[in-house]
């Protein structure tokens, strides 16, 4: 499906675009990773806990539903900011534009570079870089999937406004 054939976002495109495009990313990641901490035997509450851990520290963790919360709020944050970096370079890279599956794959892998070779080293360098097998496997697959999601509601086209 090319950007013309589908629905229009309405008049207020662009920030809605973002926040649509934003909330999908984080909810399809956090399927992801609840997901994968339920078949670990890990508590989803804990990886939530683990991201307020950026603005908490350590207290974050004996946090309990607050600090969950916090972590939940700070990783649609970062999904909706990641989004907006997806439309920034859709915007000047005309690769992007073209079939919004193959720019989300593109983003989605960029993401994966940039949390497991910058982000994830820069926090914790004793354990990453590293490639996990089919956990790494399943990691970059969640990032593309989140790198679809961004280019999926971000390439629908805008509807035209009022003259």
């Amino acid at each position: 499906m090319t950007d013309a054939e589908r629905p229009s976002m309405g008049a207020d495109w662009p920030l809605r675009a973002l926040l649509v495009a934003g909330i999908a990313g984080a909810l399809v990641d956090a399927v992801y990773f609840c997901g994968k901490a339920l078949l670990t035997g890990d508590s989803p509450a804990a990886i939530l806990r683990s991201i307020a851990a950026f603005w908490l520290g350590k207290d974050a963790f004996s946090g309990g539903l607050p600090s969950a919360a916090l972590g939940a709020a700070t990783h649609v944050g970062l999904a909706i900011l990641m989004a907006a970096g997806f439309q920034a370079a859709r915007l000047r890279i005309a690769f992007l534009r073209r079939k919004f599956v193959a720019g989300g794959l593109a983003y989605g892998l960029f993401l994966y570079l940039l949390m497991y070779l910058v982000v994830l080293p820069a926090r914790w360098p004793q354990l990453y870089p590293r490639f996990d097998g089919w956990g790494s496997v399943q990691d970059i697959a969640a990032h593309l999937a989140v790198g679809v999601c961004f280019a999926y509601f971000l390439s629908r086209p805008r509807a035209p406004g009022p003259a």
